[in-house]
């Protein structure tokens, strides 16, 4: 079985009838989130907030793999390497030595990341470097994004706002601040 057929069948066991009744009988505890396993699916659950992951194990990384709804995302290793780098919130974890520290740090930035896929139009080809780059907008800054079905999307990378230029810079700002007042 390949990458894609795992995740799709990992997709479709999340969207069953047996894990949705397993995810909604789960216990929720106000102001904490509260991690549960399903056989090799990780659900973490709390603040009026589920989300699922897998992961695929490489030699010596991991890439997560987040299950949720319509698509699927897979945080790559070097996604989280280049946001820890340029938004260095975690440097009480020490993510290269303590294999928990770098669970911690996962769970807080996928928990806490708030993304809006952006397929771009012809006003914006060419924002990225590249004709047609999808990418997700985020509040640091922006993922550019690698559709590798049509239900599932690997995030490449995470470039912060302030290595933008400024053009990329101001489209970046109106439009996060646009899907942001839509989505309240």
């Amino acid at each position: 079985m390949n990458v894609i057929e795992y995740i799709e069948e990992k997709h479709q066991l999340v969207l069953s009838k047996e894990v949705q009744d397993y995810i909604n009988d789960l216990k929720e505890v106000e102001g904490y989130i509260l991690p549960y396993m399903y056989e090799d699916l990780a659900i973490l659950k709390g603040c009026g907030k589920c989300m699922v992951f897998t992961s695929i194990e490489y030699p010596n990384t991991c890439d997560w793999v987040e299950l949720n709804f319509g698509f699927v995302n897979i945080y790559t290793h070097h996604f989280f390497s280049r946001y820890r780098k340029r938004r260095p919130f975690y440097n009480h974890l020490n993510v290269r030595c303590n294999p928990m520290d770098k669970l911690l740090s996962v769970i807080h930035v996928l928990w806490n990341l708030k993304a809006y896929l952006t397929i771009p139009g012809e006003d914006v080809v060419g924002f990225l470097n590249t004709e047609n780059q999808a990418f997700y907008l985020c509040e640091d800054g922006i993922i550019p994004v690698t559709f590798l079905s049509p239900t599932i999307i690997r995030c490449n990378t995470f470039i912060s706002s302030d290595l933008l230029s400024k053009e990329q810079g101001q489209f970046w700002y109106n439009a996060y601040k646009d899907l942001s007042n839509q989505n309240k």
